[in-house]
C-alpha cells in the first residue's frame, strides 16, 4: 500500500478527519489535503503526519540485520534535504531497506 493509502486507512480506522489531523500537526487542512492528494510528499512531511497518527517512522533492513550505516547520521541528512518520499523509498528498496510505520 502506498503512503497516502496507509495514512487514509489509519485515519478511517481511528475516526480522524483531515481537520483533526491538521490540528494535530499544526498545519492548515488544505496543506494536509494537498499532501494526501499528491502521494509523493517530502519524507519529513510524511514523518510528521505519521507521528501525529501515533506511528513511528522506522527505516530497517529487509533481511532483519542491523543497518550498515549510522542511522542518526542518515536521519540528519534526510531532515536537511527533505527528499520526496517515493524517491527515498525507491532508493532504500534498491539498497535492501524498507520504511515502516510502527504504532507507538
Amino acid at each position: 500500500m502506498d503512503m497516502t493509502g496507509c495514512v487514509k486507512q489509519i485515519m478511517r480506522e481511528e475516526g480522524i478527519t483531515q481537520c483533526e489531523l491538521a490540528s494535530r500537526v499544526k498545519w492548515s487542512r488544505q496543506r494536509v489535503f494537498d499532501i494526501l492528494k499528491r502521494n509523493n510528499s517530502n519524507f519529513n512531511s510524511v514523518k510528521t503526519i505519521m507521528g501525529a497518527l501515533g506511528r513511528e517512522t522506522v527505516i530497517s533492513r529487509k533481511d532483519g540485520k542491523e543497518p550498515d550505516f549510522d542511522m542518526a547520521d542518515f536521519y540528519s541528512v534526510i531532515e536537511e534535504n527533505a527528499p520526496l518520499y517515493g524517491k527515498l523509498e525507491a532508493i532504500l528498496d534498491a539498497m535492501g531497506y524498507k520504511i515502516e510505520f510502527v504504532k507507538k
